[in-house]
């Protein structure tokens, strides 16, 4: 059994069989073949993204050796000394962490000095980089109305005998957290494409009252690349992109069909060529308006899209993409090709990671993952997916309204995609998004009061509105005002509005959500 040393707040294992204090006042570690650093996080109470840093001197003999890093024996990085080395990862509460180092190659005795190493570990630190990780409550709302569509849905699977995964961020979470990436906002599975066919057909043909399926074979008038969305009726999520159609816009989640990829390049190539071109016709037949497809569509391509469509009918459309989905079932490898993805931009498979599913926790329920998922998470992360990247790790991966509790057919007409000419208004809600608004609100003829429901601003001026306090709405609200409601979390403003009969209001979400 391994022993732990304390030592400045770390553990030291067994492997470094020394450390000095050089004249810089910085600790070293001689590092043998394998050696090990332990850091224990049982006094904290929330969970913190840390960087860990170190530098690596060369061996005395000066032969350049390679040194391989695990965390919590997972496999993260094979560096050359000497190198200064930089990771992070997220530490939880009441958790140890293990950081192994080994040595690869010959260890050669050093004359004159009994001692045989292969690296100094010099300068190593551990400090904290973020805010705590801890979600707001809205999102966490959110993420609790996830975890109970995902369990209505494995019922599904379960009583129907139909095959799914785990997959993308939501196997990244049952892994590394056992739960939701504390930023992520979604769900994703993957069913083989047998499964997901029979799953389409399923939800055609269900009763269900609460919970319904966008795919391009169903009547909703959205489309997502080729993949589908299981969502609840009794909620809302809307995006810019679907605002204004005509379907369903509930909090879903997301499921991948898995098909065959064909592997060689020049097939690969003539195969995402049509397949591009079949999504990007169906984006441009069901989507009128360019302005929210610019990320697909410059202005040529979109009249080119737009003649094209001439030509086809939504139906013939997706049998062609269907078609296209399918041709490679008996291949090796398999992929999502269900996303409007570029040719350099996909990742493939091989179909035998999926082989024997097994189970891992997520949230409160046991979730089915692939049998090899390592290997997945390799192919979509790479071999230091337990750690964290460097870039925007606190930013939120996804945009829209929403709201747990109402749904979205209730409130629609009052949802407000860009400023209006308002009489009389009242704003309600956070000072960043009510400045936003105002910013771009054009009109500024009508002057009216905000309420910064922080409270902290009470009496100031912002853009010829008086900022008023809490209890200060009485005193300048009548039915002749319209309330506008600038924040995220609008859902028991919404409920207030209801219960006391205010239909003069609208929501409008900046572009931090839109």
């Amino acid at each position: 059994m391994m022993e732990w040393h304390s030592i400045d707040n770390y553990y030291i294992g067994d492997g470094f069989n020394s450390r000095e204090e050089s004249t810089d006042d910085s600790w070293h570690w001689a590092l043998q073949n394998r050696a090990f650093i332990g850091m224990d996080f049982k006094s904290e109470s929330k969970r913190h993204v840390w960087l860990i840093s170190f530098e690596l001197e060369p061996p005395p003999n000066g032969k350049e050796r390679s040194i391989e890093i695990y965390l919590n024996h997972t496999w993260i990085d094979n560096i050359n000394a000497p190198s200064k080395h930089q990771m992070r990862f997220v530490g939880m509460p009441n958790t140890f962490y293990e950081l192994e180092f080994i040595s690869k190659g010959k260890l050669t005795q050093v004359p004159g000095d009994t001692r045989s190493f292969a690296f100094m570990l010099k300068n190593f630190k551990l400090e904290r980089v973020d805010e705590n990780l801890e979600v707001s409550n809205h999102r966490r709302l959110v993420q609790k109305k996830h975890i109970e569509i995902l369990e209505k849905y494995i019922n599904l699977c379960k009583e129907n005998n139909l095959t799914y995964y785990a997959f993308y961020g939501t196997l990244l979470g049952a892994v590394r957290h056992q739960g939701f990436i504390p930023w992520d906002d979604d769900i994703d599975v993957v069913m083989p494409r047998k499964d997901f066919n029979k799953f389409v057909q399923l939800m055609d043909e269900a009763k269900e009252d609460d919970y319904y399926f966008n795919s391009m074979e169903s009547n909703h008038n959205c489309f997502y690349g080729g993949y589908g969305k299981f969502g609840d009726k009794r909620t809302t999520f809307i995006t810019k992109r679907d605002a204004n159609q005509k379907s369903e816009h509930g909090i879903t989640i997301d499921i991948f069909p898995l098909d065959g990829f064909e592997v060689k390049s020049k097939k690969r190539h003539n195969q995402l060529k049509r397949l591009c071109f079949l999504q990007e016709l169906a984006f441009a037949k069901i989507y009128h308006r360019r302005k929210n497809l610019e990320q697909i569509f410059s202005s040529i391509k979109w009249l080119q899209m737009k003649f094209w469509c001439m030509l086809y009918s939504k139906n013939k459309i997706i049998k062609k993409l269907t078609q296209v989905f399918e041709e490679n079932q008996y291949s090796s490898h398999v992929t999502i090709l269900a996303r409007y993805l570029k040719d350099d931009n996909r990742k493939f498979y091989k179909k035998d990671f999926f082989s024997n599913p097994v189970e891992l926790q997520f949230e409160n329920l046991k979730i089915n993952v692939p049998g090899n998922f390592d290997a997945c998470l390799r192919v979509d992360y790479g071999k230091a997916y337990l750690l964290y990247p460097d870039e925007g790790i606190l930013r939120k991966s996804h945009c829209g309204i929403a709201c747990v509790g109402i749904p979205y057919r209730e409130f629609e007409e009052h949802v407000l995609y860009h400023p209006i000419q308002i009489k009389n208004v009242i704003i309600i809600g956070d000072l960043e998004i009510i400045k936003k608004y105002l910013e771009k609100d054009k009109s500024r003829r009508d002057m009216g009061f905000v309420l910064d429901l922080k409270d902290k601003s009470s009496g100031a001026i912002i853009n010829g509105h008086m900022i008023i306090g809490i209890n200060e709405v009485q005193q300048y609200y009548n039915k002749n005002y319209t309330i506008l409601i600038c924040t995220e979390a609008f859902e028991p403003i919404v409920e207030a509005m209801q219960k006391n009969h205010i239909s003069n209001y609208y929501i409008y979400i900046d572009d931090c959500m839109w």
